[in-house]
This record gives structure tokens, C-alpha cells and sequence, in this order.
């Protein structure tokens, strides 16, 4: 009993030792396992918002800052990477990052090699159209420091009456809205940008009629034409209570839009189109044909740009200038000008997010400052401030800020707000990319007044040395995408002035200043360097 006991003992040791043994083997199997590594490296010269990195055309990274980045996602041993810049930068300065080793193959460690660098783009031209000379200037931009230069060949031929320039986004093709004379047709012209160059060459067949009135019946003033993201459509108003469309093509030719141009409520404004080009919004006047100051909304249907009205919304005022919206596109403002019957304000409309409708928000409009005429509206690029530019038509005006509830688009004053201009007649204002500044024209004083932002509240202060000496009747001001340059047109002096911007203080320094036409409007910066 005692051998048979013994033996039993021993089988069954050995049974534990093969099934230990058996249990081992598969253990092993998972520490044999191939190891995982991470990918990453350096983001260098970083200095704005929105990058978004991926790996192998997924695991999206987002990044804030510039140092060192990994993606969340471990790669086997003998696995590919791959990474690529998703999304560039989109809030503040123009920037470009570029990816370098950004490919290979896992070793047996983390990869840490990968370099992104970003560069701060300035832009490629600047254009402008000249009222009384019927021709367009060009500029090219100096990238190290923001110098103008005519383009040869400048000024351009235009039609009767230029008075605003568009450009698409590519930077491939111009647009010149001429507001024509009692004897000639209002009519936009097209041209093909040279892209070493800048040079302009008209569409075959430009200039092309874009309204159905009569020249008998008088010059029209129009709007700025309004570039649709793809490139293939354009859209423009006008004061006889019109909005006319085309398409072009390869040549830049325009076809005219089918159902175009609709006659329902459209006045002189500034008009925007949304983000994901589906909806177009362009501002109406009591003297339009309508009862009251609105915004008319229209759907757009791609490829082919054809409009469906999606409806009018009060602004309670008579004459809204522009309508604009946040960068997130959940609200859209418009000031409101009363030319003496009531004092201006700016309404604040919530936006469908679907199919893009308007609801006006609690409290809309709001009041703004000195005078009955708000000529324009400017949205912080990432803080809820909003300002406006106030003017009484003569030697008054002055910023209106607000701060902006982020969920009902309701409009706070910000404590100390108007903030006093430099007087006379003041022209639309403008935000630096940064979000640091803001700047504004003073057409009867001639000169150009600063602000810093205060961050937490929105408060402006006056840079030091402002107000800036401008040529006579400064028409507006345009900051270069890179937030170094200044440039304003001087409509009585016929030049344009290029200034520098100190990125401390906000202090402008005279760059040089170069003749145009007679007359020169707003201008217009083209393309990226």
C-alpha cells in the first residue's frame, strides 16, 4: 500500500509539474508578445491655435503649444508610422507647419524623432480698387518687412466706378465690383492672378453685367463680392434691392446663376457666407423695398450656387452695414445705422446649426455709442468680445465694447465702454490676429488710432504714440494675416501706407507709402508667403 501510495503521489507531481508547465507555455506566448512603442518628437516655432496631427491617417493629436508631443496610440515592434499635419493652425497669425521624419519603421524603442515646424505666412499681394481712375492697383508685400512694391503693369484696367475688391482663397482669381454711371451698366470684372508675379489679366469676355437695371436709371453702389470656399461661384448685392450670382470657369468667365438676380431685399452691406458654404447671409435696408432693416438668409446648393431663401429677420434698425459671424458660427451680428432717427445698435441672432435659420437673441439689438451710426462690427478671433465702430457722421466716435455670453449670445457693455476714438467720421475696425490690438481709421482727423485688449475683460487702452499720422481720409484699415503689417488706403491722397506692427506694444511705425489711382477704397491682401 505504502508502493502503491508512493507512486500514485508521484504520477500525480508529475501530472502537476506537465499542467505547471503547460500553463507556463502560455504565459510565455503573451510575454512573447511583440513590445509596443511610442511615437512622437518636436513641435517648434508654434506661436498659434488649431494644430492637429495624425498617425497613419488616425489618432488625432491636437496641439497647443510647441515642445515635445506623443501620440496616445503605441505602435508594435515593426509597425509603420506615418504622420501628417491634419489641420493647420487657424487661430491667430497665419501659420504653416511642415513635418520632417515624420515616416519609418518601430525599432525596439520609442521614436522621438519627428520634427514639426511651423512658420508665421505673410501675405503674397495687396489690391486695390481706385473709384475715379476706373483701374486697380497692385502691390507686392515684402515677407521680411511688409514693404509695398507696384506690380508691373499696375494700375489695371477696370470698368466704370471700382469700388471693391474679392479675392478666392487660393489666391488664383480677382473680382472688381464696378457700381457703373448713369449711362453704364453696374458690372463685376475678372481676373487670373499671376502667381509669381501678381500681374492681372482680365477674363476674356469681363466685364459681365450683374443686375438687371438699366443704366437710365443711375449708378448703383454695391457690396463687396462674396467668394464662395470652393472657388466656382460668387455672389454680389446691390442698393436697387438685388443679389446676382455666377459661376466661372477655367477662363474666368461668368455664367449667370439660375434664378438670378433675386429682387427680394437686398441692400448695400457687407454680406458673409458660413463656414461650410451651405448658407449665405446678406443685410437688407428700409429702402430696399422692405419694411424694416433684416438679414435675408439663403441656402446655397452646391455645385451649382443656386439660392433658396430661408427667410428675413429683423435687426430692429433701419440700416444694417454688415453682417458677421462668430468664429464658431453659433451667432451672427449686424450693426445697425439709424442716420438720425434713433441712436445705433448692433442685433445679435442665434444660428440654426442645421439649416442655418436665424432667432434673434434676448435683448436684441443692443445700444452702441456716440451718434446713430455703427459702421461696423468686429468679433475677437477666440475671447467673447465684440466691438463696434461708432461715428455721428461728423467729428464724433468712439468703440463700443462688448463682452458676449458664450451660450446666449447676449451683449454685456464692458465696463468703461465707449471707449473714445480719435474723432471724425471713424471707418470699420480691425482686430490683429493675435487678438491683442485693435485699429481704426479716423477719416476727418486723418490719422489712426490703436488699442490694446485687455484678455480677461476686453477693455481697449490706447497704444503709446496713438493716434498714427495717416495720409488724408484714411478709408480702413487691413492687418497683414501674419499681425506684423498694417496697411490703409488714403482716399484723398491716393496712396497706400504700409506700417509695422510692434508686437509689445501695438505702436505703428511708417513702412513706406506708394501712389495709386484717384480714389483709392478698401484694400485687399492676396494669397500667403
Amino acid at each position: 500500500m505504502t508502493t502503491v501510495a508512493s507512486k500514485l503521489l508521484l504520477l500525480g507531481a508529475v501530472g502537476l509539474t506537465a499542467c505547471s508547465s503547460s500553463d507556463k507555455s502560455v504565459f510565455a506566448s503573451d510575454d512573447s508578445a511583440p513590445d509596443k512603442f511610442t511615437v512622437g518628437g518636436v513641435v517648434s516655432g508654434l506661436t498659434s491655435a488649431g494644430l492637429v496631427l495624425q498617425n497613419n491617417g488616425t489618432d488625432d493629436l491636437p496641439v497647443p503649444i510647441p515642445g515635445e508631443f506623443t501620440f496616445p496610440t503605441p505602435l508594435a515592434s515593426g509597425s509603420t508610422y506615418s504622420v501628417t499635419v491634419k489641420s493647420q493652425p487657424g487661430i491667430g497669425p497665419a501659420q504653416s507647419c511642415s513635418v520632417t521624419h515624420g515616416s519609418g519603421t518601430v525599432g525596439n524603442a520609442d521614436v522621438t524623432s519627428v520634427e514639426i515646424s511651423c512658420t508665421t505666412q505673410v501675405g503674397r499681394f495687396l489690391y486695390v480698387a481706385n473709384l475715379d481712375s476706373n483701374d486697380v492697383s497692385g502691390y507686392t508685400i515684402d515677407a521680411r518687412n511688409g514693404q509695398l512694391t507696384a506690380i508691373a503693369g499696375s494700375p489695371f484696367p477696370a470698368d466704370r466706378s471700382p469700388v471693391f475688391v474679392s479675392a478666392d482663397r487660393n489666391g488664383r482669381t480677382l473680382y472688381v465690383a464696378n457700381k457703373g454711371s448713369p449711362t453704364t451698366t453696374p458690372r463685376l470684372s475678372t481676373y487670373s492672378i499671376d502667381p509669381p508675379t501678381g500681374a492681372l489679366a482680365q477674363a476674356p469676355h469681363s466685364p459681365f453685367d450683374i443686375t438687371n437695371t438699366t443704366p437710365a436709371s443711375g449708378a448703383l453702389d454695391l457690396g463687396k463680392p462674396l467668394v464662395h470656399r470652393t472657388g466656382t461661384f460668387v455672389y454680389i448685392g446691390a442698393t436697387a434691392g438685388q443679389l446676382d450670382g455666377g459661376t466661372i470657369d477655367d477662363l474666368g468667365d461668368l455664367t449667370q446663376i439660375p434664378g438670378m438676380p433675386v429682387t427680394a431685399g437686398v441692400g448695400l452691406a457687407f454680406g458673409t457666407l458660413n463656414a461650410a458654404g451651405t448658407v449665405l447671409y446678406v443685410p437688407h435696408d428700409a429702402f430696399s423695398g422692405m419694411a424694416a432693416g433684416g438679414i435675408s438668409a439663403y441656402s446655397i446648393h452646391t455645385p451649382s450656387g443656386v439660392l433658396t431663401f430661408l427667410g428675413a429677420y429683423s435687426t430692429g434698425g433701419r440700416v444694417p452695414t454688415m453682417a458677421v459671424l462668430q468664429r464658431s458660427g453659433g451667432f451672427l451680428l449686424a450693426p445697425n445705422s439709424n442716420f438720425g432717427n434713433a441712436r445705433g445698435s448692433v442685433a445679435v441672432f442665434a444660428v440654426d446649426a442645421v439649416n442655418g435659420t436665424l432667432t434673434a437673441v434676448a435683448g436684441s439689438p443692443f445700444a452702441t455709442g456716440v451718434g446713430t451710426i455703427p459702421v461696423s462690427v468686429a468679433v475677437h478671433p477666440f475671447k467673447s468680445f465684440v466691438y463696434t465702430t461708432n461715428s455721428n457722421g461728423s467729428d464724433a466716435s468712439d468703440i463700443t465694447a462688448f463682452a458676449m455670453d458664450a451660450g446666449t449670445g447676449f451683449l454685456a457693455p464692458v465696463l468703461g465702454s465707449p471707449f473714445a476714438s480719435n474723432g471724425g467720421a471713424a471707418t470699420p475696425g480691425s482686430i490683429d490676429p493675435s487678438g491683442r490690438f485693435f485699429f481704426v481709421a479716423n477719416q476727418r482727423s486723418n490719422s489712426i488710432q490703436g488699442f490694446s485688449i485687455d484678455q480677461d475683460t476686453g477693455a481697449l487702452t490706447k497704444v503709446p504714440g496713438s493716434p498714427f499720422p495717416a495720409g488724408l481720409a484714411p478709408t480702413a484699415v487691413s492687418i497683414d494675416v501674419s499681425g506684423r503689417f498694417l496697411y490703409c488706403s488714403n482716399s484723398a491722397s491716393d496712396t497706400v501706407s504700409a506700417y509695422a506692427i510692434d508686437s509689445t506694444t501695438g505702436a505703428l511705425t511708417r513702412i513706406n507709402t506708394v501712389a495709386t489711382g484717384r480714389s483709392p477704397g478698401v484694400v485687399e491682401q492676396v494669397g500667403l508667403q
